[in-house]
C-alpha cells in the first residue's frame, strides 16, 4: 500500500485509535475517522495536531457499529480498514449481549464494507482475551490455533465479545473467498501517552489505583503492552505483503457466520 492512500480508522476517539490514526498521518497516509458522535471531530483534531500530525489529510465520518447507515460511503475511496471500534468497560454489564451483538455486528458492517470497496489489506483489532480464557489447562503455550472457551469457567462478556467477534471476522472473509485480506492483531492491556484528557478503560484502572479508589490491591495479572507498539503493529499488518491470512482455519471454520 503506497503512502498518500486514504485508511478508514474505526474508533479514532478511542485511545488506540488516536494512536493508530497518528502514525498512520506521520507515515503520510491520509485518515478517514469514524466517531459515533460528530461532536467530538474537532477535538480529535486537536489532539492529533499537537502530537505532531498532519491533519490536513485527515477528515471524519459518523458510524455506528449498529446501524447500517455510512458504513459503505466511509469506506468508499479507502485502500484498507483499521476496525478498533468496540466496546470495552470495566464494570460487565448485567445483559452480556450489550458487549456482544456491537462487537459481533460492527465487526461484520466494516469488513463487508471494505471488501465491497475493495479494500486491499483489513486490519482487525481483536485481544488475547480471544485465546486464553476459559482454558482448564494451561500448561502449554497458547497459540494461533487456540480460542477462549467461551463456555469456560471465569469468561466475562467483554472474553466473549472479542472471541466472538474475531471468529465472525474470519468466517466472514473465508466465505467471500479473501482470507489473505484480513489481518488480526492480539494486544494485551494497552498503556502509554494519552492524546487527549479522556484516559480510556485501560488507563482509567490505573489512575483508580494511584487515587486509591479500590479498598485493596488485586490479585490481579494483565498482560500490559505499550500503546504505540500496538500502532505500530496495526500499521505493519496493513503494509506487510504476508501478513494477511490465517496460517491454519482450524478452530473457525465451523463458526455459524448468522449466528
Amino acid at each position: 500500500m503506497a503512502s498518500g492512500q486514504r485508511v478508514l480508522v474505526t474508533g479514532i476517539s478511542g485511545f488506540l485509535g488516536g494512536h493508530v490514526a497518528l502514525a498512520l498521518l506521520k507515515k503520510g497516509y491520509a485518515v478517514r475517522g469514524s466517531l459515533r458522535d460528530p461532536n467530538r471531530a474537532e477535538q480529535v483534531r486537536a489532539s492529533l495536531h499537537e502530537a505532531g500530525a498532519d491533519v490536513a489529510r485527515l477528515d471524519f465520518c459518523t458510524l455506528d457499529l449498529l446501524d447500517d447507515r455510512g458504513w459503505a460511503e466511509a469506506a468508499d475511496g479507502c485502500a484498507c480498514l483499521q476496525h478498533i471500534a468496540s466496546p470495552f468497560v470495566l464494570t460487565m454489564p448485567s445483559d452480556e449481549n450489550a458487549l456482544i451483538r456491537p462487537a459481533i455486528e460492527g465487526t461484520r458492517r466494516a469488513i463487508r464494507a471494505a471488501l465491497a470497496a475493495g479494500h486491499e489489506r483489513i486490519v482487525l483489532t481483536s485481544s488475547v482475551a480471544a485465546l486464553d480464557g476459559g482454558h482448564r489447562n494451561y500448561d502449554r503455550l497458547l497459540t494461533t490455533h487456540d480460542w477462549t472457551q467461551v463456555d469456560g469457567p471465569r469468561v466475562n462478556a467483554y472474553s466473549k465479545a472479542k472471541t466472538l467477534a474475531e471468529q465472525a471476522a474470519w468466517a466472514l472473509v473465508e466465505a467471500e473467498d479473501a482470507r489473505e485480506r484480513l489481518s488480526v492483531v492480539n494486544p494485551g492491556t494497552m498503556l502509554g501517552p494519552l492524546l487527549d484528557n479522556d484516559p480510556g478503560t485501560s488507563v482509567a484502572v490505573i489512575q483508580r489505583l494511584l487515587r486509591g479508589e479500590m479498598p485493596m490491591i488485586p490479585n490481579l495479572v494483565l498482560p500490559y503492552v505499550d500503546v504505540r507498539d500496538v500502532a505500530d503493529a496495526q500499521v505493519a499488518a496493513m503494509i506487510a505483503p504476508d501478513a494477511g491470512g490465517w496460517p491454519d482455519p482450524i478452530g473457525w471454520s465451523g463458526f455459524n457466520l448468522s449466528s
